[in-house]
């Protein structure tokens, strides 16, 4: 009955180990079933995860709810600037916003220009995490926001946080997206990335 909390328990904890004093945030609902998402998050929670996206767990167990905005979210706006200025009106800037959909560095100052210095977090999520994440942190500070926060995605599992210790300084959080349907993940870690051109606009909802 538990052969599927277990396992996403044990592949949480090695996670969490990996990560330090860095929080990881559980966010797999879209990789299996509705009721199986619940339970691993919860699963997550327990193996030492800070919070999870599925609002189902957090309405069931009490477990804290964050989230960020996808580059769909992003490609279904007219221009980057627009998404943005929506979130932030949704949630305030204490948001984390997603900079990655088209040029990073534009995505940060624009997240810099409309959110000002209470922007909560930028989220990294293609490319060169290590080598981003260096830069990006050194242009919020130059531009005013010590106190802004690095959330890194992609794909990241134990073997890739491990690899990412690097930039443990600059980044505030990891948030693995792993597969709830097997214990161990494969490594999914590579230097660069690209999801190819993209077309933005009401249109064309994804990367093409």
């Amino acid at each position: 009955m538990l052969n599927h909390d277990t396992a996403i328990a044990s592949a949480a904890s090695r996670m969490t180990s990996a990560a330090g004093n860095r929080p990881c945030i559980e966010m797999g609902s879209r990789r299996t079933q509705e009721e199986s998402a619940t339970a691993a998050a919860r699963a997550a929670v327990i193996a030492g995860f800070g919070s999870t996206s599925n609002l189902e767990a957090g309405r069931r167990y009490g477990i804290k709810t964050v989230g960020t905005a996808a580059h769909s979210f992003t490609l279904l706006h007219d221009t980057e600037r627009e998404a943005f200025e929506a979130q932030i009106a949704a949630f305030g800037p204490e948001t984390t916003l997603l900079v990655d959909t088209y040029d990073v560095e534009v995505g940060v100052r624009t997240a810099v220009e409309l959110a000002g210095d209470k922007l909560g977090a930028v989220r990294l999520d293609s490319g060169d995490l290590v080598a981003q994440a260096q830069w990006v942190r050194e242009l919020l500070d130059n531009l005013g926001n010590i106190n802004t926060r690095i959330v890194v995605t992609s794909d990241l599992d134990e073997y890739a946080i491990a690899a990412l210790q690097s930039a443990r300084w600059m980044c505030t959080a990891w948030a693995p997206p792993w597969s709830q349907d097997r214990e161990r993940p494969p490594p999914a870690w590579s230097t660069s990335s690209s999801a190819g051109p993209t077309m933005p606009g009401n249109s064309c909802p994804w990367p093409r």
